[in-house]
């Protein structure tokens, strides 16, 4: 559960823009502009590879945005619907109620900023022996699926499939998923998770409530 703009160490968590990151999304910047820079433009080979290449890429983004969006849910969805240990919940700022561990703000804001340090190169990325950019979480299970579920960027004839929203897919396989994505703009949720949301609702409605009293108190 989030609310707010990500914060800015949330961001560097993803990529940080600068020069010697291995962060996938980086690297993978990195690359397409490296081959752009090198295309002659009166060479119609080159341009069709290049048009090629850039919709792997542009595939292998999207399917990053998948991955990346998943580790918004609370770590007890995520065992339960991957696994323990398989993926971590990744807030994106200090608003998530599963990251408060004060009453003050400043010192929430510090755990959040420290949690999203301490994951490094979560997502990172690395070169393979090709020389091409690959995710380090390449052989995640859930990642394996995002890719599954997408297909390749081109069919067998080499034309480009366009394959923008998997989110239906995905929910269909992993039903938790549905408190994040809503495919068609439908809420597809099962009864154990109407359910589950109804009683997590009057808990924050609780704590926002105590919380809020509590703070009010503290600075007069």
């Amino acid at each position: 559960m989030h609310n707010g703009k990500q914060s800015n160490s949330y961001n560097d968590l993803i990529a940080t823009g600068k020069d010697g990151s291995l962060r996938y999304l980086d690297l993978l910047g990195n690359e397409l502009q490296g081959e752009l820079d090198k295309l002659p433009e009166s060479d119609l080979e080159a341009c069709a590879k290049e048009a090629h290449d850039y919709g792997v890429k542009a595939q292998n983004f999207q399917n990053f945005q998948n991955f990346v969006s998943i580790h918004s849910l609370g770590q007890e969805n995520l065992d339960k619907q991957f696994g323990k240990d398989t993926l971590k919940s990744i807030p994106l700022n200090s608003a998530d109620p599963n990251f408060k561990v004060s009453v003050i703000p400043e010192e929430n804001k510090a755990k959040v900023q420290d949690y999203h340090k301490s994951l490094g190169n979560y997502f990172g990325g690395q070169f393979d022996d090709k020389r091409k950019v690959v995710p380090v979480f390449a052989d995640n299970p859930v990642f394996k699926e995002i890719e599954t579920q997408r297909g390749p960027a081109f069919d067998a004839n080499g034309e480009p499939r366009i394959v923008s929203d998997i989110s239906g897919q995905l929910v269909e396989k992993y039903p938790k998923l549905g408190y994040i994505y809503y495919p068609n703009g439908e809420v597809k949720w099962t009864d154990d998770m109407r359910a589950e949301s109804v009683a997590k609702g009057y808990v924050l409605k609780g704590l926002r409530y105590n919380t809020s009293n509590v703070y009010q108190l503290m600075i007069g």
